[in-house]
């Protein structure tokens, strides 16, 4: 057998030391992990590099994943974040620029892609990475970084570059800028390369910033009985209702979040409802999605949490609800307005006229609305 007192080992480009003394036989196997977990993800996992800081995994050779399938080794997650980050956002949004956020090759809606939609002028061809960066931005776009692409954002979005180089804003080297296929499918036959920024290698796919909603829940607004910005009641009977309240949030964790049905002399009586809205949200016009946590204890088929939007009531797994219902993500796509109008959500707390049961209240939490053009005035 071998005694082994260090070792080091090339992957990708990425030198790492394993030290530590094991014996190893003629026909017995030394498996040691390489790469690195992050701190979110917890030991024994390997993590992606972008999520928090890095710490050593198993062998301790400080490598992270860097892309969502994990095939390849790329820097720790301090670095990736300084080489990944996108340092200006994109000068006009998804939704302004009315490209989808969402695709079967990522479905995070926070990026939308696009090589010759609207308002880009057909495809690109081979140009140098500055003439791809202005192709982009010219329209109130990007160009994508190295994360974004080997995480397909890109992906699928035209001009047959799925397997061809396309241009990331992620710098290399003086004067270098990175290029990826354009679609990871095809990374093996289309190798990434650090290329000139001054050579016409690559073509462009463009990425914007999608901008999302965000609705939570503060101890400010439970103290001073106050709502979120765009959020109003709606309620029967002169019921102050709807209120910010502590207790376990969606992820199990002590928390505020929203609740209707308030108990002894505030509850709601037989008959009556409570609605509260967020109002007057500007959407692209291909329309978008709201998504949002709900709890409900009530009596079933009687007490019934409902949700509308633009005064339709939706009908779906997540609604109506009544029971025992503990939380869950409810999540609704639906169509731009026809006369661009602004959206406005509803839900509603509805009583029948027989007895109470359970907690009698409804809980929501943590809203987010994708695809927005924006507050005006925000």
């Amino acid at each position: 057998y071998w005694t082994i007192d260090e070792m080091t080992l090339n992957l990708h480009g990425q030198t790492g030391k394993y030290v530590g003394r094991v014996d190893i036989g003629r026909d017995s196997m030394f498996l040691k992990g390489v790469g690195c977990v992050t701190a979110a993800q917890g030991p024994g996992k390997a993590g992606l590099p972008c999520e928090s800081e890095c710490i050593p995994g198993q062998g301790e050779f400080g490598w992270c994943w860097i892309d969502k399938g994990q095939t390849d080794w790329g820097l720790c997650a301090k670095q990736c974040q300084e080489n990944n980050k996108v340092a200006v956002m994109s000068a006009l949004s998804c939704a302004e620029l009315n490209w989808p956020s969402w695709s079967r090759y990522n479905q995070d809606r926070m990026v939308c892609s696009a090589s010759n939609d609207r308002p880009l002028k057909g495809c690109s061809g081979k140009l140098s990475w500055a003439a791809a960066q202005h192709f982009c931005q010219v329209v109130g776009s990007r160009l994508c970084t190295s994360a974004e692409l080997q995480g397909d954002e890109a992906a699928g979005t035209g001009c047959g570059l799925d397997g061809k180089h396309v241009w990331s804003s992620t710098s290399c080297g003086p004067g270098q800028f990175m290029a990826y296929s354009g679609y990871s499918k095809f990374k093996a036959e289309v190798t990434p390369k650090c290329a000139m920024g001054n050579q016409r290698l690559a073509e462009a796919r463009c990425c914007a910033d999608a901008r999302t909603i965000l609705v939570t829940f503060e101890r400010s607004m439970r103290d001073s009985h106050s709502l979120p910005r765009h959020m109003a009641i709606r309620n029967s009977g002169g019921l102050e209702n709807w209120q910010v309240v502590a207790g376990e949030n969606f992820e199990g964790n002590q928390g505020f979040y929203l609740q209707s049905g308030m108990l002894d002399d505030q509850a709601p009586l037989d008959g009556q409802y409570l609605d509260i809205v967020l109002q007057d949200v500007p959407v692209a016009t291909r329309g978008g999605t709201i998504q949002f946590y709900l709890k409900v204890s009530s009596e079933p088929a009687a007490d019934i949490l409902r949700f509308f939007i633009d005064e339709v009531e939706q009908s779906s797994m997540s609604s109506p609800m009544s029971g025992e219902i503990p939380w869950h993500l409810a999540s609704f796509a639906f169509p731009g307005r026809q006369d661009k109008g602004k959206h406005t959500f509803q839900w509603r707390y509805q009583k029948d006229r027989s007895d109470s049961v359970g907690e009698d209240i409804a809980c929501i939490d943590q809203i987010k609305v994708f695809g927005i053009l924006g507050f005006q005035g925000d």
